[in-house]
Formats: C-alpha cells, sequence, structure tokens
C-alpha cells in the first residue's frame, strides 16, 4: 500500500515520540531510522511505515510536528496541518 499522506495513526506515532525525545526528536527518529533501532520504540510499526514511504527528507522538510511543551495540553495535529503548518493554537 502506498500512503499519499501520513496516516493519523502514523501522526499520532510521530508526536508521541516527539514529545519524548524533545526538542531534537527528528534527529533522534532518523538516527534511529539509520541503524535500525526504531524497531525497539513505542509505536515501532507506524514510525518504519512513515520511513518507508515519506522518508528523512519530508522529516525534515515538510513534517511540522512539534514537541509538546513540558506540562501543557498540546491539540491534535491534522494531516493538513502537518503538511502545511497552519497548526491551530
Amino acid at each position: 500500500m502506498k500512503y499519499e499522506t501520513p496516516t493519523p495513526e502514523m501522526l499520532a506515532a510521530l508526536q508521541r515520540f516527539a514529545d519524548k525525545h524533545g526538542r531534537n526528536w527528528k534527529r533522534a527518529l532518523s538516527d534511529m531510522w539509520m541503524d535500525g533501532r526504531d524497531e525497539r520504540q513505542d509505536d515501532a510499526h507506524l514510525l518504519r511505515t512513515a520511513r518507508n514511504h515519506f522518508g528523512p527528507t519530508w522529516l525534515y522538510d515538510r513534517c511540522k510536528i512539534k514537541p509538546a511543551p513540558k506540562g501543557k495540553l498540546v491539540k491534535r495535529v491534522t494531516v493538513e496541518q502537518a503538511f502545511t503548518g497552519r497548526i491551530l493554537r
């Protein structure tokens, strides 16, 4: 199956990863993708599917997910918002 955009499940997995790893989450995920450590993460199958379909270039250039500020609630990001960066606050 080929995905045009990340599924809501993929976006949720990426958001959880970002929240867990903080402001350098993209580098952490990219490093894990490179050496296979992503398979030991929570939501490993969703993170790997995102890598296989969208890759590191998408992660750095198009993915607009930001880690949640410590101690604050975060609104869920839609697929459109993740691609365009138009996230309502």
